[in-house]
């Protein structure tokens, strides 16, 4: 259990500023992008709202260095999951059946997760799931802890939704409650950048 990712979620002045910060944050960056390449862009998001609130000296960002890992949070290694209304968690992105069956073969947890899940004007959450408990989930459940469907058109694997309820319910992990408003404003997502070019 990382004590500085449970410090940004319970600190009442973090919450506030979460609650506040992430919905506009998170809008603006869908306005630029669809489907996979939005999840990409929200983690930066997450990774900033860290290094802001615990210095950028306890943050790694580690982008595509390690594929299960988006972050060094204290040294303790952090992958981010954003998923919208009722989606699963996706643990690996592939659409080949053979890739998605090795991966499920040789699976076990490795860092803790965070979750973001997002429910436009309507309530989600920030979820901190710590290794420990995906572990203990894991050792419980054993290969129905994954969930890969090949007829369906799936992209990937997901957790299934016994494990994912397991987790959400386990005694270390931290769920924090939001609510996702819309501004209703829609920047273009060339607006940045014409004013980079425009600049001095």
């Amino acid at each position: 259990m990382n004590p500085l990712i449970l410090r940004v979620l319970q600190d009442p002045e973090y919450v506030k500023r979460i609650r506040q910060r992430l919905p506009p944050a998170f809008e603006a960056v869908q306005a630029e992008a669809e489907g996979p390449e939005v999840g990409v862009l929200r983690q930066p998001v997450l990774v900033a709202m860290f290094m802001a609130f615990l210095g950028e000296e306890q943050v790694v960002a580690l982008r595509k260095v390690h594929p299960d890992t988006d972050c060094l949070v204290g040294g303790q290694p952090l992958s981010i999951k954003t998923v919208s209304q009722q989606s699963g968690i996706r643990i690996k992105w592939t659409a080949n059946q053979v890739k998605a069956q090795e991966f499920m073969k040789h699976y076990a947890p490795v860092c803790d997760l965070l979750v973001a899940r997002i429910v436009w004007e309507g309530d989600g959450y920030l979820q901190y799931i710590p290794l420990e408990a995906q572990q203990e989930v894991y050792a419980h459940f054993g290969p129905p802890y994954l969930d890969y469907r090949a007829a369906t058109n799936t992209r990937g694997v997901n957790l299934s939704v016994p494990a994912e309820e397991t987790l959400a319910h386990h005694a270390q992990t931290h769920t924090l409650p939001i609510h996702w408003y819309l501004t209703g404003s829609t920047q273009s997502p060339y607006q940045r950048w014409l004013e980079y070019w425009r600049s001095p």
